[in-house]
């Protein structure tokens, strides 16, 4: 039972791992935009520092994916998805000080080895 459920769990991460999300979602959910803000002057602008900034590309490589992404690589739809669920961790841990401490001091910790 136990080697079952560590199988399961591993199984759902491995399958998290493939999963992919589009840069206008990425943008709307990092954001918190509603539908007319994402309409509004400039929220693409902002879209596209973002992927920037999350991606490590440059400005020119987000514009010529074209007006709604379309034309994003795969790799970097992955990417994305990572650093949503990666946001989300630790807007969870946000809630916990302690714990948020103790992951950002993770992070830190190992970008330094």
């Amino acid at each position: 039972m136990l080697r079952t459920c560590r199988t399961s769990r591993r199984d759902k991460w491995f399958s998290w791992l493939s999963e992919s999300m589009e840069a206008w979602d990425f943008c709307r959910r990092w954001f918190h935009a509603t539908q007319e803000e994402e309409k509004a002057r400039g929220y693409k602008a902002r879209c596209n520092l973002l992927l920037v900034k999350v991606l490590g590309v440059n400005i020119d490589a987000v514009k010529r994916w074209g007006p709604s992404f379309e034309k994003m690589p795969d790799h970097h739809k992955r990417t994305l998805s990572y650093a949503d669920t990666l946001r989300e961790m630790i807007e969870v841990a946000g809630k916990n000080e302690d714990f948020l401490e103790e992951v950002l001091e993770r992070i830190k910790n190992k970008s330094k080895k």
